[in-house]
């Protein structure tokens, strides 16, 4: 668009110009001329084919000076020199300059239309000037605002995974109290209730047996507490560390879609087992929610030999996968190998991601 603006300055002043040069010359004919050979030059050099664009440059040498030619025919001709000039980027492409004092052999040569002229050619240097500048400029700009979108992004992506293993960590530091007040439950209360009923046992012997109801009483609610305080503690550390109650919860609270969960574990993952295999789960039902138009998720969890086997499937839409580019993915992978595991994702059925994270390592 700003091309064509300087353009439509430069024909005016060049039409000015042919009028001084002669009023009776075939003025209109030689500015289109030249826009002619503007245009043909301008398409060649944006080409997609460089060795074809390399052609633009000296066969706008040949126009500017078939120009020049031309003034012989039709004196006003040179009047559209400016507008091939406009096309040049550099300085020293301005040497073609020089030949326009071929000019001054012209018949009926007018210095006062030739200095015109050289003027409008420096104009149209100073707008080319400009012009690349400007877009240069915006280029530049264009540039800074993509960086900075893309850095917004990132840190935002980052932000939400430090938040998310900031509820993790919280996570975790319940799951440990628990656990810690599971074995002080066990280790004080337990030990105390059992110290009491061998004293009430062996009290119970050496009473009458009228003496013996009211003790027996008490031996009956002493062991009534020890089973509760010993199903407590069962639930209490169940709750802690069940990776199959954790992904119901997690589930359950999932709103986006459908979550189909199937687990078939023989023994319970460790800590850092459950904390990965929560982690990536999460981090895939975001996924979903952001990235998927998938109605139904189905995650899979089963023990296979020596390694633990997380399968998530949507049936969503979805194109090429480059794991590279999504933070989530990596967190994903970086998660699989630090625990001697690997993670694969596909768009194969929909998105899928697969991960197998070795027990002996846990």
């Amino acid at each position: 668009m700003k091309n064509f603006i300087n353009l439509t300055l430069i024909a005016c002043c060049a039409i000015i110009t042919a009028l001084i040069a002669k009023l009776d010359e075939l003025i209109i004919f030689s500015i289109f001329l030249a826009l002619f050979f503007y245009s043909v030059v301008y398409l060649i050099g944006e080409h997609k084919n460089k060795k074809i664009a390399g052609f633009a440059l000296p066969l706008s040498y040949l126009f500017f000076l078939a120009l020049i030619g031309l003034d012989f025919v039709l004196p006003a001709t040179f009047a559209g020199l400016p507008i091939i000039v406009y096309y040049y980027t550099h300085w020293n492409q301005l040497w073609i300059l020089f030949s326009c004092l071929f000019i001054l052999g012209v018949p009926n040569y007018n210095i006062i239309t030739f200095s015109l002229m050289l003027i409008n050619c420096g104009f149209s240097i100073v707008l080319k000037h400009l012009t690349t500048s400007y877009l240069r400029l915006s280029e530049v700009f264009i540039d800074t605002v993509d960086q900075n979108t893309l850095t917004t992004r990132t840190l935002r992506q980052h932000n939400k995974y430090l938040m998310e293993q900031q509820e993790v960590e919280k996570e975790n530091t319940v799951l440990e109290e628990r656990n810690r007040i599971a074995r002080e439950i066990h280790d004080n209360v337990g030990h105390k209730l059992t110290s009491a009923l061998v004293q009430i046992g062996a009290l119970e012997l050496t009473m009458t047996e009228e003496e013996q109801s009211e003790i027996k009483a008490l031996h009956a609610t002493l062991d009534e507490a020890m089973e509760q305080v010993r199903e407590s503690v069962h639930n209490l550390h169940r709750e802690s560390v069940s990776i199959e109650n954790s992904l119901h919860n997690l589930v359950v609270s999932y709103k986006f879609c459908a979550v189909d969960l199937n687990i078939k574990i023989k023994n319970e993952p460790d800590n850092n087992i459950i904390r990965a295999i929560m982690s990536i789960t999460r981090e895939a039902l975001a996924n979903t929610a952001k990235h998927s138009n998938a109605d139904l998720i189905k995650i899979s969890l089963s023990q296979v030999a020596n390694n633990y086997i997380l399968l998530i499937v949507d049936n969503g839409k979805s194109g090429k996968i480059d794991a590279k580019s999504g933070i989530g993915l990596l967190n994903i992978e970086e998660r699989a190998i630090l625990l001697g595991g690997v993670a694969n994702f596909s768009t194969e059925n929909g998105f899928r991601i697969f991960v197998r994270l070795p027990i002996n390592n846990s």
